[in-house]
């Protein structure tokens, strides 16, 4: 579990507290996270596991600043998520990666965005950069033109991969990455993912069902139950996926 943010400075990132509450008029609050606390080292990958519902996804979507908490606070290098200049530093990989992505945009369109929103590239700079991101994810240049419905569910989450790596991140969060996908699909996205953690020293939070996934691509792991943090972080032996 972390702690406070000066005794773990070589933490990248830090959640403390996180209380979600969700209150609906005439009826109970309900409690999605009830003080949960988590904190994760630059370069590691934390497994997030537990039952459907038991608050994995909302804790996903705070630790991005998608959603505020009701209480507690999320730290990536000592400061708040929310903050502008933590823009692009966390990038989130979804579940399905159909409905992650604009389908009116070809692949070239979708891989820009980020890189003329965040690092305002000219047409030409763009035009190289996302033939470079194909590429690192084991995918053509030439596919730059072809749209959203033209891909395999595979080939597609390869650019969701790709589109996140465009902000230069330095923390993925992925939720459920793999649980559209076939199991040979899967250790393709597993071997894929670990490459690029080693390649550029990439830390991630990975949310699955999927024990032989967490186990093969997590450092530690974390066990979730009813919004709260059943089993605190633990030191896992890694081995690969045939």
């Amino acid at each position: 579990a972390a702690g406070g943010w000066e005794k773990n400075m070589n933490e990248l990132l830090c959640a403390k507290g996180i209380e979600k509450v969700y209150r609906a008029f005439g009826r109970a609050p309900f409690y999605a996270l009830k003080k949960v606390n988590i904190s994760l080292k630059k370069g590691r990958c934390l497994g997030i596991v537990g039952e459907s519902g038991c608050g994995k996804s909302t804790l996903c979507r705070i630790l991005t600043g998608v959603e505020k908490p009701t209480s507690g606070e999320v730290l990536l290098s000592g400061r708040p998520v929310r903050a502008k200049e933590n823009r692009g530093r966390m990038q989130m990989v979804f579940q399905n990666s159909f409905e992650a992505v604009n389908p009116g945009l070809n692949i070239g369109g979708i891989l820009s965005e980020p890189l003329e929103n965040l690092f305002h590239m000219t047409k030409r700079e763009r035009l190289l950069r996302t033939g470079e991101l194909m590429e690192q994810v084991g995918l053509s240049a030439q596919d730059l033109k072809k749209y959203p419905r033209q891909f395999s569910g595979g080939q597609l989450q390869r650019i969701c991969i790709a589109r996140a790596l465009a902000a230069k991140p330095e923390v993925l969060i992925l939720d459920e990455p793999l649980s559209s996908l076939d199991l040979s699909v899967q250790a393709q996205i597993l071997n894929l993912l670990a490459g690029l953690k080693s390649e550029q020293n990439l830390t991630y939070v990975l949310v699955s069902h999927n024990l032989k996934a967490v186990y093969y691509l997590a450092d530690e792991l974390t066990v979730m139950s009813e919004g709260k943090i059943e089993k605190k972080s633990c030191s896992l032996p890694q081995f690969r996926i045939p």
